[in-house]
């Protein structure tokens, strides 16, 4: 089963997305849809993230730092687009494919 988790940083943003068992169908299509993203927001946006595919596995990391926080809304629309579309995919493929959007740890001392 393709499963991508969505990660979240502590202001409810998406700062990153890891996806497993990527090798054909649904998650190839998950995967060229994050591909997609990265170069929109390289291309577009001139904004560098941390993307990485290895042996059916990708993980894309968003920097979403205060340095880039002039970009916050562009950003926001790009990732919660391929997040809709990722949603779509798990829709479509429900027996195939699974998204899982989670909040990052937030530690209270």
């Amino acid at each position: 089963m393709v499963e991508v988790i969505v990660e979240r940083d502590e202001e409810n943003r998406i700062c990153g997305f890891q996806g497993c068992q990527i090798e054909d169908g649904p998650g190839m299509a998950a995967l060229y849809l994050v591909r997609a993203a990265v170069a929109g927001l390289s291309d577009y946006l001139h904004f560098e993230s941390s993307f990485c595919e290895e042996n059916g596995e990708f993980s894309w990391l968003i920097d979403r730092s205060a340095a880039y926080s002039h970009l916050n809304r562009e950003i926001d629309a790009i990732l919660e687009t391929v997040l809709c579309g990722l949603k779509l995919l798990e829709h479509n493929y429900q027996a195939e494919f699974i998204v899982q959007d989670m909040t990052a740890d937030v530690s209270v001392s």
